[in-house]
């Protein structure tokens, strides 16, 4: 990706950081370091659009919205150097996701295209791991094993800012009220 670029996540709730910890910890023990963004969704990603309108936009939208639930139920990888953690995609994630991008998708440029609506691509997931093939090929099969399915909950919009990463603000979800602006 190359210049600067915003970028929305969806955070989750303790119970279901606790599941991604546990992975986590268990790539530690297999000398991986994952990378240190809190497990998230990547939601979208957006180019060329005023911060204040996509802050706006994020906070309307999440006073409006409820995350469906979200069923963990297998891992996956991209190429040989992405290994992630993926919800079961159904009609309620698909339309948070739609919803979310009614406004900005135009905004999407090259680097969030796979995201946006218009590609009709997006694979929602969690990454767990990423980096060079030899380093992610030997973590499958452990995570294969360590892997157990498991219902997450996304309480929290974030948008930041990359590059280089700058949280920007943190929006609960419909039904909480803690809204934060860095």
């Amino acid at each position: 990706m190359g210049g600067k670029f915003y970028c929305v996540m969806g955070l989750f709730d303790q119970k279901t950081n606790r599941h991604f910890k546990k992975l986590e910890d268990s790539l530690r023990q297999k000398g991986y370091e994952p990378a240190e963004l809190p497990p998230h969704l990547t939601l979208g990603i957006y180019v060329g659009l005023d911060e204040k309108k996509l802050l706006t936009w994020v906070d309307e939208f999440s006073k409006k919205h409820e995350a469906p639930e979200l069923y963990f139920n297998h891992i996956g990888v991209f190429g040989t150097n992405i290994c992630y953690a993926a919800p079961r995609v159904d009609k309620k994630l698909l339309l948070f996701h739609e919803k979310l991008h009614e406004k900005y998708d135009d905004f999407s440029g090259d680097e969030g295209y796979l995201y946006s609506i218009r590609s009709k691509e997006w694979v929602p997931h969690a990454t767990l791991a990423m980096g060079e093939p030899e380093i992610i090929k030997p973590l499958i099969p452990h995570l294969c094993e360590e892997f157990k399915p498991f219902t997450g909950k996304m309480t929290q919009l974030a948008v930041c800012e990359f590059t280089p990463m700058r949280e920007i603000g943190f929006f609960d979800l419909k039904g909480h009220y803690n809204r934060k602006v860095v």
